[in-house]
């Protein structure tokens, strides 16, 4: 029979246990437990001490998982045993000691290795939140099915909107990084995950074409006979027919083309081609995704803008201008070499300030570079 002595429940806090393994011993204090009736969990109330036998499993709803891991340096096996996961040594010990909370229960796992006995309880009024706002049980696969609906009604919403929510329903807190994990995930359920959406792009591009009819939609990806990765996914290159009739009735022939680094869980660039409307204000109409940035992604960019520039009635009377990537320039010279080509002064001042550094270079360069008259421009170039 274990045995605490020198505790009772008017006694002041003494973190010294001293247990005995024999059934003849008891404390000083009469504290005995007796487990004779411990099996059909009830409580023994011949003693001062409780007997307690725990049936509650919190990790019989798929929501819990144990995951074997020690937790607060008991080692959890896996039997899912709750007073396993809240007790240390026999002790449960308030966390929030820092906030004043001097709530105490001593208690000790009696020899069948499943029932619990509580020696004394210290302070029964909690002063402190502890596991309403701290729970450990409390995980983001619990927190992404109760919060599922909300986060359907608002993809976007934030974390701080979310803890809100957890705190109004459950009385719990969690993590904001955590809660962003949550969102994540309720996502991935509601609009299934990027692999998903990867396979869905062929269905996409001929709904393009079907629905909005005179739209330019064209997605490759990887033979069935590949050997690395077959069926993957490639390139995709999209312009509306809305945008096309802006190129025909009000766009100048000076189109931008460039490209920028996507993030995310598959990476990949963002080709795009801009030109300017009346009002000198920017008119996306045309945009690509490759996997990056070389002669044949842009010779894919190319062949299809070209195509696109050509429908609309203007032949080669167009002007692009970009920055000087070999890629561009290997794409244009042997895809459409009699296209009027233009560089942009951003990227060759920085190319300029490695090869003259300074101010004075640069000033020259920048007049040079806003010349309206030919005077203008030999004189800064002089």
């Amino acid at each position: 029979m274990l045995s605490l002595e020198n505790q009772d429940l008017d006694d002041e806090y003494d973190p010294k246990f001293s247990f005995s393994g024999t059934d003849n011993e008891s404390s000083t204090d009469g504290d005995e437990i007796v487990d004779g009736d411990e099996d059909d969990g009830q409580t023994n109330n011949e003693a001062d001490g409780i007997v307690v036998v725990d049936n509650y499993d919190p990790y019989a709803d798929d929501v819990w998982e144990d995951d074997g891991v020690e937790d607060d340096g008991v080692e959890d096996d896996g039997d899912g045993n709750y007073f396993a996961k809240l007790y240390k040594n026999g002790e449960m010990f308030d966390k929030q000691e820092d906030e004043g909370c001097e709530w105490r229960l001593h208690a000790s796992r009696l020899a069948d290795g499943f029932t619990w006995a509580i020696k004394s309880i210290k302070n029964g009024g909690h002063t402190c939140l502890g596991l309403e706002t701290r729970n450990p049980m409390v995980t983001s696969k619990w927190a992404s099915r109760v919060l599922l609906e909300d986060i359907r009604a608002n993809n976007d919403i934030s974390g701080k909107a979310l803890n809100a929510l957890l705190w109004n329903r459950f009385n719990v807190q969690m993590a904001t990084s955590t809660l962003y994990r949550v969102r994540a995930r309720a996502l991935i359920e509601i609009h299934g995950g990027y692999d998903d959406s990867y396979s869905f792009l062929p269905s996409y591009c001929e709904m393009i074409k079907k629905t909005n009819t005179g739209s330019n939609a064209s997605c490759v990806w990887n033979p069935n006979t590949h050997v690395d990765r077959p069926l993957a996914f490639v390139t995709i290159f999209i312009s509306f027919k809305q945008c096309l009739d802006g190129l025909k009735n009000g766009i100048r022939g000076f189109v931008g083309v460039d490209g920028t680094h996507l993030k995310g869980n598959y990476g990949g660039v963002l080709l795009s081609a801009v030109a300017l409307d009346g009002n000198n204000e920017l008119f996306p109409f045309a945009w690509g995704i490759v996997s990056n940035e070389d002669s044949d992604t842009w010779c894919f960019f190319v062949h299809h803008l070209r195509d696109l520039l050509r429908s609309t009635g203007r032949g080669d009377k167009w002007c692009i201008i970009s920055d000087r990537k070999k890629g561009i320039e290997i794409a244009l010279d042997k895809l459409w070499p009699e296209l009027g080509r233009r560089y942009c002064t951003k990227h060759l001042a920085s190319n300029w300030k490695k090869a003259f550094p300074g101010p004075l270079m640069l000033s020259l360069f920048w007049k040079a570079c806003g010349a309206c008259s030919e005077f203008t421009f030999k004189k800064a170039m002089e």
